[in-house]
């Protein structure tokens, strides 16, 4: 083979990746803040961080919407900093339909279990949310093709050191779509399903077609 083929050959392939990685960060661009069936953000519940000054983060709100034409479960799932599990809650909702929490609404809830209270897992004040949309299919699995979801945060009584608190939201982040994010989307259900069967007591909605 030819230096000359050669050169032409790594040079097809260096514009077909610049090619994909532009596909992807316009696909990025057009979901932000939604239209993806798996977005992320962060929660906190009375966290003083180490930094100095310390931050301190009273609360986290979130809020989801249903876009689409059609009727869709929610699962949104807490993590801690390390990515243990922390809970899970279940919503359905139809279209147009929004959900509306707040991490200490989670907490008294029994959605969210890492208060450190008897019988529940080490406290935490700080960690990770991932909310999957989904619809289910008549033989019980997910299906992600029609699913869609748009959602924010809301940080309450954030303070720098001695000064003011205040509140801050933000854009929840949209995951794009690869075999990695996928997996991790069945990941996050089948850890909600088995919490969600482990506390019946937080009367999760039943997943039906």
């Amino acid at each position: 083979m030819t230096a000359r083929l050669i050169g032409l050959i790594a040079a097809l392939a260096l514009l077909a990746g610049i090619a994909a990685a532009k596909n992807q960060n316009n696909q990025n661009d057009q979901n932000g803040g939604g239209g993806n069936p798996y977005v992320v953000g962060e929660w906190f519940l009375g966290d003083v961080s180490t930094d100095t000054p310390s931050v301190t983060t009273a609360d986290t709100q979130f809020i989801f919407l249903n876009p689409t034409d059609h009727k869709q479960f929610n699962e949104y799932a807490f993590y801690d900093p390390d990515g243990h599990f922390c809970g899970c809650d279940r919503d359905v909702k139809d279209p147009g339909g929004r959900i509306r929490y707040t991490m200490s609404d989670e907490a008294a809830g029994g959605q969210f279990v890492c208060t450190g209270a008897t019988g529940q897992l080490a406290k935490q004040t700080e960690g990770t949310m991932k909310s999957i949309a989904f619809q289910v299919t008549p033989n019980g699995t997910i299906a992600l093709q029609n699913a869609s979801q748009a959602g924010h945060q809301v940080h309450f009584g954030v303070s720098i050191g001695t000064g003011a608190a205040n509140n801050t939201e933000s854009i929840l982040a949209s995951v794009p779509l690869t075999d990695s994010t996928t997996k991790a989307i069945q990941t996050i259900h089948n850890q909600c399903v088995t919490f969600c069967n482990a506390h019946p007591a937080n009367n999760c909605p039943a997943l039906t077609p």
